[in-house]
């Protein structure tokens, strides 16, 4: 069964979520670099983890935002009481996540705008102006005179 299925049938079922109103595949799978998710999380398997996160204040806003720690810096105990899933089901679900868990080429993010990402600019006159997510079509005159920056 694929995520989506299991989703879809606890969905059927009625069974709540552990957040939200509705099971998801994202519920299911979580995101592989902060091991969210059901089939991803230890403690199913009788492991609990911390400091799998730090805490830091964005400079520009005052908020705080969280920021994934590495994994050797985790912190790991043994709680076999809360175990659901035996140790060798939970070891052998995570090689098989792992086996079939490639990013498609196809399906890697992409760049927004054109040359995203690389901070490209033109000048003239000393003024420049940058390719992103401000310059919109149109709102921008180019003259005749304009000479690209080499890269």
């Amino acid at each position: 069964m694929t995520p989506r299925e299991i989703a879809y049938a606890l969905n059927k079922e009625g069974i709540p979520p552990p957040r939200g109103t509705n099971w998801t595949s994202s519920t299911i799978n979580g995101n592989k670099k902060r091991h969210h998710g059901i089939i991803l999380n230890e403690l199913y398997a009788g492991v609990v983890v911390w400091n799998r996160v730090r805490m830091m204040k964005d400079p520009d806003t005052g908020r705080r935002i969280s920021r994934a720690n590495p994994p050797e810096d985790w912190k790991r105990a043994e709680a076999p009481r809360l175990s659901i899933v035996a140790k060798g089901m939970f070891d052998a679900a995570q090689r098989r996540k792992a086996d079939r868990s490639r990013e498609a080429p196809e399906r890697q993010r992409k760049a927004k705008f054109l040359l995203g990402g690389f901070g490209v600019g033109w000048s003239w006159g000393g003024v420049i102006l940058e390719i992103g997510p401000i310059a919109k079509p149109g709102l921008v005159e180019v003259p005749d005179d304009f000479v690209p920056l080499a890269l």
